[in-house]
């Protein structure tokens, strides 16, 4: 009986631990890598090369390697062969539209930007000597923005959000779906 107790424990802390523990998204265009990190848990690195994209892929520090080539998608030919589409039966109704609409900006609103650095080129020397006054306005701790003459374009974005906030925001997805909706 106790040993049922101790794995219900372990259990519920690993639960906790996947719900809580911030994970990370960084891009970094011009170095061409972009990762996805959850600290202990998982890490995934995809970063570019001469032959298309590599990847790393760590699961409790665990290493996995695997090459990414381009993939070539098949697309459905639009001769129509007889059959009818289906018409939704029921359509959305301008309170859904609302209700997807607030999850969708709370969902947005729920990641933490943690960096921002871009560098661009307009290539009109005039726009840039413009832009460069106004964007030093906007630079601060996290958020850097540059305006360069030598035509290169980069973005570094570096993000966090945890599981139980957008967990939290599905839960109320479904309430209101399924429970609120159902009255009006």
């Amino acid at each position: 009986m106790m040993a049922i107790w101790v794995i219900l424990l372990c259990l519920l802390a690993f639960l906790l631990l996947i719900l809580l523990l911030p994970f990370t998204i960084y891009a970094d265009t011009q170095e061409q890598r972009y990762s996805l990190s959850w600290p202990v848990l998982f890490r995934m690195v995809v970063y570019g090369s001469e032959n298309g994209y590599r990847g790393k892929f760590y699961v409790f520090f665990i290493p996995f390697r695997m090459d990414i080539s381009p993939m070539k998608i098949k697309y459905p030919s639009l001769k129509s062969k007889g059959k009818k589409t289906k018409v939704l039966s029921e359509p959305h109704t301008l309170a859904k539209i609302r209700i997807y609409y607030r999850f969708l900006r709370a969902l947005w609103s729920s990641f933490r930007l943690k960096r921002l650095e871009a560098t661009f080129d307009t290539g009109d020397y005039a726009v840039n000597a413009i832009l460069v006054p106004l964007l030093t306005c906007v630079n601060g701790k996290k958020v850097n923005v540059f305006v360069n003459f030598s035509e290169t374009w980069a973005v570094l974005l570096k993000i966090r959000n945890n599981l139980g906030r957008i967990a939290w925001l599905g839960l109320l997805l479904w309430i209101r779906l399924k429970f609120i909706d159902k009255k009006s």
